[in-house]
C-alpha cells in the first residue's frame, strides 16, 4: 500500500475525540500532579513546521494577545494544523576515555505558550505552602515517568539497528525567560556505542502535536572525543503527508503510526 493510499485510508477512517482543549502529551503528564519517505523533485513545498514557526508568539507580547493566543484567535489557519507545541532541543554527548558513548544529555526548550498552559496545569491546585520551585521539581519526576511509556520520544539507531532507549534519569525542571526547561540524561554506556559506530538519533512527538528541533542557535556538544561531531539532517517529508497533518485540528489525533517520525530531524554521529 503507498504512502498516499495509507493517508487516505486513515483520513476516511479517522474519528476524533469530544471537542475540547486538548493538551498534549506533557500537559497530560502534568494533568496527573494534582495531589487533590523524501519529496518529489519538482515539488519543494514548503513545511508546516515553518508556518507553524511564524506563529509563535512573541514573550514580550502583552498578555492579551498571549491570552489570545492561547485561545487560537489570532493564529493563521496553518497553525491550527499539526503541530501545535514547539520544543527547541540541546543535546550533548559524553564519551568515556576508551571512546564508549556513555551519556546523551537532553535540554528541552518549550515555547512560551505551552510552558504557560503547563504552568497552570501545574499550579492550579497548589497551596500557598508549595513554592514553584518545588512544584517543578516534583513535576520533573512525574513528567519523565510518564515520557517513559514514548520511550522520552527519543529513537536511537546503529547501522540498521534499533537501540532500546534506558531509563531517563536526573531530571530537572526549570522556569527561565517565561519557558519551561526539561532536562534529563540517557545513560548509554551498556549500549556498546563506539565513536566509530554509525550512530544516530531522532527525538519527536509520535503523534507530531509537538514539533521538536535541535536549538538553531546550538550545536550538539560532543565530551571528551575531539574529532568527532554530530551532523544534523532536516526532515524531507512527502508532501502528501504535509497536507495531511495541515487536516489534522487540535483536539485530532493522527491514526498514522508515528507521524512525527517523518517530520524529524536525524542527527548523525560522524568522528574522523
Amino acid at each position: 500500500m503507498t504512502l498516499n493510499h495509507r493517508i487516505w485510508q486513515a483520513v476516511k477512517s479517522r474519528t476524533a475525540p469530544p471537542r475540547g482543549r486538548k493538551s498534549g502529551p506533557l500537559s497530560r503528564s502534568l494533568s496527573s500532579l494534582s495531589p487533590h519517505d523524501a519529496p518529489r523533485e519538482t515539488e519543494k513545498p514548503v513545511s508546516l513546521s515553518q508556518h507553524a514557526r511564524a506563529a509563535r508568539p512573541n514573550p514580550t507580547d502583552g498578555w492579551l494577545m498571549r491570552l489570545a493566543l492561547v485561545l487560537g484567535l489570532l493564529l493563521p489557519a496553518s497553525a491550527l494544523a499539526h503541530p501545535h507545541a514547539w520544543i527547541d532541543l540541546r543535546v550533548g554527548l559524553v564519551f568515556d576515555d576508551a571512546g564508549g558513548l556513555v551519556s546523551m544529555q537532553q535540554s528541552w526548550r518549550i515555547d512560551p505558550t505551552y510552558s504557560h498552559m503547563l504552568l497552570e496545569d501545574l499550579t492550579r491546585d497548589l497551596d500557598g505552602a508549595t513554592g514553584i520551585d518545588s512544584a517543578l521539581e516534583h513535576a520533573a519526576d512525574r513528567i519523565l515517568e510518564n515520557l517513559a511509556a514514548y520511550a522520552y520520544f527519543t529513537e536511537l539507531q546503529r547501522a540498521d539497528e534499533h537501540l532500546d532507549v534506558p531509563q531517563a534519569r536526573d531530571p530537572r525542571l526549570t522556569l527561565e525567560d517565561r519557558r519551561l526547561h526539561l532536562r534529563f540524561e540517557l545513560p548509554l554506556n551498556e549500549l556498546d556505542i563506539q565513536a566509530g559506530d554509525a550512530f544516530s538519533y531522532r527525538v519527536f512527538d509520535p503523534e507530531y502535536w509537538i514539533e521538536i528541533l535541535h536549538d538553531a542557535a546550538d550545536i550538539v556538544f560532543v565530551e571528551n572525543r575531539p574529532g568527532c561531531e554530530v551532523v544534523i539532517n532536516e526532515a524531507r517529508p512527502d508532501p502528501q503527508l504535509i497536507r495531511y497533518a495541515a487536516t489534522l485540528e487540535r483536539q485530532d489525533r493522527s491514526p498514522v503510526n508515528d507521524l512525527g517520525r517523518h517530520f524529524a530531524e536525524v542527527a548523525t554521529l560522524e568522528c574522523d
